[in-house]
This record gives structure tokens, sequence and C-alpha cells, in this order.
């Protein structure tokens, strides 16, 4: 099996990385955001004597768009994890096989030579 250039994983794991955490920190603006948005909702009377904000509706529907962007954003990044853990765990199986050696008896049968034992006129052939 063709061995991957170091440069080539170095990066692949920086990629893995930068998207695990780009969703990470977007899930994180998404929480704190929706936080702010909901206590706005629940008194918006209290929280417009503060700070100059657009229409109730408008945040409602702002924070309805988000949602539906983070949703998309999760499900992606869900696929994409799934996707790196099935190549994994096929690369791995694939490299814990045994590899099958053969071998063409005299009467022209292919023969497994994990499978079978040392013949006897081997053995014989050794001891001489």
């Amino acid at each position: 099996m063709e061995e991957f250039d170091p440069a080539q994983r170095i990066t692949r794991i920086e990629q893995r990385f930068r998207q695990r955490s780009n969703y990470a920190v977007h899930a994180v603006f998404f929480v704190c955001s929706a936080i702010l948005f909901l206590l706005f909702l629940r008194d918006p009377a209290s929280a417009r004597q503060w700070l100059t904000l657009p229409n109730t509706g408008d945040l409602f529907l702002l924070l309805t768009i988000w949602l539906v962007i983070f949703a998309a954003h999760s499900v992606r990044f869900y696929f994409q994890e799934q996707l790196a853990r099935a190549v994994r765990r096929e690369m791995t199986d694939f490299e814990a096989k045994p590899k099958r050696h053969m071998r063409l008896e005299d009467d022209g049968e292919m023969v497994d030579i994990a499978d079978e034992s040392p013949r006897q006129e081997d053995l014989h052939a050794q001891a001489d």
C-alpha cells in the first residue's frame, strides 16, 4: 500500500481541525446570540431602554433563519465526521488483513501457504 506524503497528512489534519474549530465557534455564537435574543423577546420593553434594537418580529425572523443555517451546518459537520471515521475504519481493516500467499502445487492446485501446515517432504528436506 502506498504511504501518504507527510505534508499531505499534516494538511488533512489541519483542515479537519479548522472544520471542527469553525463549527465550535459557530455553535458558541449561535447559543450566546439565541440566549440574548430570547431574553429580549421575553421582555422587549426593558431591553429597548438600554439598546436600540429592531422590531421584535425582525429579531425573531433573524433567530429563525440563523437556526436553519446552524442546523444545516450541524448536519454537514456530522456527515463529514462520519465519513472520516468510515474511511479510517476501512483503512485499518484493510491494513489489518493478512496478505495471502499462494503456492502452486505439483498437481496444478493453488494452495494458501498460511493455511497449510509444513509438508512432510519439506520437513524431510530440511532434516537432511
